[in-house]
């Protein structure tokens, strides 16, 4: 039993999370770290934590998509049922990249601040809208440091959480043991 998470991904084969007397998820350290099974979960697992941003997906000719800096950002997922809904996208500091200027959906952000961290380096960016977001590389590799920028988003690992609920859309590994059934 430990209450910290480096230690349970490090050593545990399987993991159970726990919150307020109840376990919210079982799974993997993989699992859990991929597929949390609400934001509570995806902040716990992650470092640097991982970026929430409120959003509304919409629909277009491509599919489900939600706008990040007037930027289209294409989902990968059942997310159909989400169109025109209050929601929280998460991305990974490490599923994000910095890429030129003409890259198709490029979003346009300034670096704020740039910091080693262990074998990575974590820069916090700032998007148009003022949103900040923690983008992360192995150290060595080459990034932006400061000024204008422009970040990719990999739409098949964000997540999607319901708003209100917090769950994440599309989990299926919940379950509660003290009635048992699966959340």
């Amino acid at each position: 039993v430990t209450q910290d998470y480096k230690e349970a991904m490090a050593l545990g084969d399987r993991i159970a999370v726990m919150s307020q007397g109840v376990i919210k998820q079982l799974g993997t350290p993989e699992q859990i770290y991929r597929e949390p099974a609400n934001i509570e979960i995806a902040r716990l697992f992650g470092d640097p934590t991982i970026n929430l941003l409120d959003v509304k997906p919409s629909r277009d000719a491509k599919g489900i998509y939600v706008g990040l800096s007037n930027v289209q950002v294409h989902l990968t997922g059942a997310y159909d049922a989400t169109v025109g809904r209050d929601c929280v996208i998460g991305l990974r500091p490490e599923a994000l990249r910095f890429v030129d200027e003409g890259t198709p959906a490029a979003i346009p952000v300034t670096v704020e601040a740039e910091t080693p961290l262990n074998e990575k380096i974590v820069t916090l960016v700032r998007t148009v809208r003022g949103r900040e977001i923690l983008v992360s590389r192995p150290a060595g590799t080459p990034g932006q440091t400061e000024g204008r920028a422009h970040i990719a988003v990999d739409g098949k690992s964000a997540l999607l959480f319901d708003h209100a609920s917090g769950d994440r859309i599309g989990a299926s590994n919940v379950v509660n043991l003290r009635s048992g059934e699966a959340a």
